[in-house]
């Protein structure tokens, strides 16, 4: 039986993504998911291509899913998540700022996908933004407290 699990636990894949922490007049801007179960709300972003580097990663997925050319401007946190995918999940959040309309990119969007929106940050403890650790690291990092970077696993 350890035989086995060893097997499985060497098949499960690391992924990594890019995400973008956009914020502008005290609001982050957040891509709408819906499903059956409802909605919640995550940060624009996605995985990383092979020889693709992350900040190249989080500048596609943006001209991709937002229409929108970002500058990444520093690593804000990153989050694990390991359980209840199939793949162990690394998220890399950048801080971005937005430096215009990407012309010509093909949209990529999930059937899931319900749009964007502008959340306010002080109301970010209170709605589904998952992963759900960035709710209050991003208040903080608004607020210009310090805040870690490595935020940990998340479940």
């Amino acid at each position: 039986m350890a035989e086995e699990e060893a097997c499985d636990m060497s098949e499960k894949r690391i992924r990594n993504s890019a995400k973008a922490l956009i914020i502008e007049d005290g609001r982050m801007l957040a891509s709408r998911i819906e499903n059956a179960g409802g909605y919640y709300y995550v940060m624009p972003g996605g995985g990383q291509e092979p020889d693709e580097v992350l900040s190249e990663t989080v500048r596609r997925e943006c001209a991709e899913e937002l229409g929108l050319h970002v500058e990444p401007l520093s690593l804000a946190f990153v989050v694990e998540r390991t359980e209840g995918e199939s793949f162990h999940r690394i998220d890399f959040v950048f801080a971005c700022r937005p430096a215009g309309a990407a012309e010509a990119v093909a949209r990529h969007l999930d059937e899931e996908h319900a749009g964007y929106e502008w959340l306010p940050i002080d109301t970010l403890e209170t709605v589904p933004l998952y992963p759900v650790k960035l709710r209050h690291a991003v208040r903080r990092y608004h607020a210009g407290e310090q805040t870690e970077i490595y935020l940990g696993h998340d479940l």
